[in-house]
C-alpha cells in the first residue's frame, strides 16, 4: 500500500514539473451571453508557449461546458484548424469549423487577458454569435 502511495506521488510531481517546465497557461472563458440553448457556455483550454511565437493547443486540453444535451456550442469551432496570433495587445484563437462556421476568440492583454470577446460567423451551416467573454487565467509559475 505504502508503495503505491509513493509512486502516485512521485507521477503527480512530475506532471505539475512537466506542466511548469513546458510553459503551459490555462485559460477558462464563459460568455456573458445566453446561447441559443438559452446557456451561457465556458471554453477550457491550455497553451503551450504563451506568450510567445510558438504557441499551441494543449493535446486534449480544449472543452466547451454549459451546453444543454443534444446541443452543439459554437465554441466547439474554436478547436477545428486552431490558430493563435498575439498581435496589437490581444490574443486570438481562431478555428474554421470545416466550411460551416469561423470562429474567434479574442482577450485582452491590458485586462490580463481574462477579458474578450468570442464571435462566430456562419459561412454555409454554422451560426452568428457575438459575446463579450470573461476569463480565469492560470500562468506559470
Amino acid at each position: 500500500m505504502k508503495s503505491y502511495f509513493i509512486v502516485v506521488g512521485i507521477s503527480l510531481f512530475a506532471c505539475s514539473s512537466l506542466l511548469a517546465a513546458e510553459n503551459i497557461t490555462l485559460f477558462k472563458c464563459t460568455s456573458a451571453k445566453k446561447f441559443k440553448d438559452g446557456q451561457r457556455h465556458t471554453v477550457s483550454f491550455a497553451i503551450s508557449g504563451f506568450p510567445g511565437r510558438n504557441m499551441e493547443l494543449v493535446e486534449d486540453s480544449f472543452k466547451v461546458s454549459g451546453q444543454k444535451k443534444n446541443q452543439r456550442s459554437p465554441m466547439l469551432t474554436l478547436e477545428d484548424n486552431v490558430g493563435f496570433d498575439l498581435k496589437g495587445g490581444r490574443l486570438y484563437m481562431t478555428g474554421d469549423g470545416d466550411g460551416c462556421e469561423l470562429a474567434k476568440l479574442v482577450l485582452f492583454k491590458d485586462s490580463g487577458f481574462r477579458a474578450g470577446f468570442f464571435q462566430s460567423k456562419d459561412i454555409g451551416c454554422g451560426i452568428d454569435f457575438y459575446s463579450t467573454v470573461s476569463c480565469s487565467v492560470r500562468m506559470p509559475k
